[in-house]
C-alpha cells in the first residue's frame, strides 16, 4: 500500500487541487470527497497522514492544508467527544433532544455540555495565549499520537503554531456538524 496506492492517491489529490482556480478555498465538501476517494482506493482514514507525506514536492499548499485540516478536525472531534462521554457517564447530562440545529433539553444539566463545547470552541477558534498554547503544544502532541506521520519537521517545532497551516473556516463547520448533530446519540437514553 505504501509503495503504490498511497503515492498514487497523493499524486491524484495534488493534481486535483492544482486544477482548482487560484482563488478557490478549501470547503467542507472537500473533506468528504477526500474521505470517499481514499476509501474507494482501500485507504483507511488513519493513513491520510501518509498521503500528506507522499504529496509530490512542489504540490499546491492547499493539498497539505486540506489533509492537515481534515485530520486535525478528526483529532479535535474525538477529543471533544471523549469529554462529552465523560459528562454523560458522570450523569451530569441525562437527556438531550436535537431538533434541526436547535437544542432543546429536559432534566436541565445541559449547561455543563454547552459550557464544555463553548470552552473548546473558544480555545480552538479564539485568540489569546490559551488558544496559542493549545495549538502549539497540546493539540500538536495529541495529533502526533493519533497520526504519527502527520506533521513535517518544521511543524513539530515547539515554536510553530499549527493553526497557521489549518483552513479554519471549513474546520469550524466540520467540527460543528460532527459535535452538535452526530453526538446526539451519546445523550439519548
Amino acid at each position: 500500500m505504501t509503495d503504490r496506492i498511497i503515492p498514487d492517491f497523493a499524486k491524484s489529490l495534488a493534481a486535483k487541487v492544482a486544477s482548482w482556480p487560484t482563488e478557490r478555498e478549501i470547503k467542507v465538501e472537500d473533506f468528504r470527497t477526500v474521505e470517499f476517494e481514499a476509501h474507494q482506493r482501500g485507504i483507511n482514514i488513519r493513513h491520510l497522514a501518509l498521503v500528506r507525506q507522499a504529496l509530490p514536492e512542489g504540490s499546491d499548499v492547499r493539498s497539505y492544508s486540506l489533509l492537515l485540516t481534515l485530520l486535525i478536525g478528526r483529532v479535535l472531534k474525538n477529543l471533544i467527544r471523549s469529554h462529552m462521554r465523560a459528562l454523560k457517564s458522570s450523569q451530569e447530562v441525562t437527556y438531550i433532544k436535537y431538533t434541526l440545529l436547535l437544542l432543546e433539553a429536559s432534566e436541565f444539566k445541559l449547561s455543563s455540555l454547552l459550557r464544555l463545547v463553548a470552552t473548546y470552541f473558544t480555545i480552538i477558534f479564539g485568540p489569546g495565549e490559551k488558544s496559542m498554547e493549545f495549538w502549539k503544544l497540546h493539540l500538536k502532541d495529541r495529533a502526533v499520537k493519533t497520526y504519527s506521520n502527520l506533521l513535517f519537521p518544521h511543524e513539530l517545532a515547539q515554536s510553530y503554531n499549527l493553526r497557521d497551516s489549518i483552513d479554519i473556516i471549513p474546520l469550524y463547520s466540520w467540527i460543528q456538524a460532527r459535535i452538535l448533530l452526530r453526538s446526539s446519540r451519546l445523550f439519548i437514553p
